[in-house]
């Protein structure tokens, strides 16, 4: 388990250089910029002896968010994560927050418990033999996370003509987090890691409507490529396999909770992709239904760069079950979706109940994923052998 009783938590609130070309950030966690002005962030860094705790977080983040991230009302926006819940007793080892559109956006970097998995007789890994080659990579992974984020935020939005009625960044956002989550457990009998993930989530709501929806982009990071990158405990130890290989994901957005008292019947009124996409390389247009009864026509729309060649998306929701539900499935062991990183980008809308009663706090949203790895069979005839699940969830409060 996570250590929760810190003598110095603040001694993490620092952020080192992050080297040429990346944005200026200065060891405060308190700089950066963005068409002149200051972005305020801050940042924690831990270490797989000292992980970051969850305490911790919800400490800087609230102080945060009332301090930087407002709703459209003028009240504090406390709309977060809980990684007690995603996380269990997986390690914290990096966190920013910043905000984006009036609303704090969280970034984590974790990995599963070293310590865990070994009395659990599964793996000896690199995070145990060399822990602090893997901090600094973890460490470098999060500066990257917030470099990204610094960055968007000083270049120009160039708007497009869209067959929407409505853009995503016209919605307030109700909260958004990354995560990369690196080297989920490995399959015993190869005693390696399948691979890596990273999670962009984004829900945003309507003021004029009771409408809400949410986005979710996937980066699947397959075990060979990381193994062939020089990093051995994503090897296999068959000489002719160099590691695992993207197969497929299946996402959900479920939208089915307590603080929702819509029936699941008509809960849900819009998914993307409505059918299925194949072969995506470059940007594309997408749309949601909103179903609002003034205007039945009216859509929701946003452009999203993903590439997942040699695969498909398909739309498998049924919609009387209150969430969305989407597979990405990669064609062949050789495609360059499977060998290669695998980005692909699925989205839905639901009716949504503005009051949230008397509680404090309430769920109101539940992102789920499963994946899949699995090694190319050197047989002739069949394609794929072996299979590496792994399974991930975030869930999502407001404060009322």
């Amino acid at each position: 388990m996570m250590n929760k009783n810190r003598k110095n938590p603040t001694r993490r609130n620092v952020l080192k250089g992050i080297g040429t070309g990346a944005a200026a950030l200065t060891a405060t966690g308190l700089s950066g910029t963005t068409a002149g002005q200051s972005l305020p962030y801050k940042t924690l860094r831990g270490t797989i002896q000292d992980p970051i705790s969850i305490d911790e977080i919800k400490s800087i983040r609230k102080s945060f968010a009332n301090k930087h991230s407002q709703t459209e009302r003028g009240e504090p926006n406390h709309a977060f994560l809980d990684p007690s819940d995603p996380f269990g007793d997986g390690l914290i080892i990096g966190y920013n927050v910043l905000p984006t559109d009036g609303t704090p956006k969280e970034q984590y970097v974790a990995m599963p418990n070293p310590s865990t998995r070994a009395s659990e007789g599964t793996i000896s890994t690199e995070s145990t033999t060399r822990p602090k080659s893997t901090n600094e990579r973890l460490h470098q992974k999060a500066d990257e996370l917030l470099t990204r984020e610094l960055q968007t935020a000083q270049t120009d939005t160039i708007t497009t003509s869209s067959t929407y009625d409505i853009d995503w960044s016209d919605w307030y956002s109700f909260g958004s987090t990354d995560v990369y989550y690196q080297g989920f457990d490995g399959d015993a009998d190869y005693n390696t890691k399948p691979g890596n993930v990273e999670f962009t989530i984004d829900i945003r709501r309507s003021s004029d409507n009771p409408r809400i929806g949410a986005r979710s982009k996937i980066r699947m990071e397959p075990g060979r490529q990381v193994c062939n990158a020089g990093y051995s405990d994503y090897c296999t130890d068959e000489v002719v396999q160099t590691g695992w290989r993207n197969r497929h994901a299946i996402v959900y957005h479920d939208w089915d909770q307590n603080v929702n008292n819509t029936p699941t019947d008509d809960l849900i009124v819009g998914t993307d992709p409505a059918g299925q996409v194949d072969d995506i390389t470059t940007t594309r247009t997408a749309t949601l239904s909103l179903n609002i009864a003034e205007d039945p026509s009216l859509t929701l729309g946003y452009s999203s760069s993903v590439s997942f060649p040699a695969a498909v998306l398909i739309d498998k929701t049924t919609k009387k079950t209150g969430r969305s539900k989407h597979k990405f499935q990669v064609n062949s062991p050789t495609s360059y979706s499977s060998k290669n990183n695998a980005v692909f980008e699925v989205g839905s809308a639901a009716k949504y109940q503005t009051n949230c009663g008397d509680f404090y706090k309430q769920q109101y949203f539940e992102f789920t994923a499963d994946f899949m790895w699995s090694l190319k069979n050197v047989a002739p005839l069949i394609d794929w052998v072996n299979e590496e699940k792994q399974s991930k969830s975030f869930s999502y409060y407001t404060y009322c």
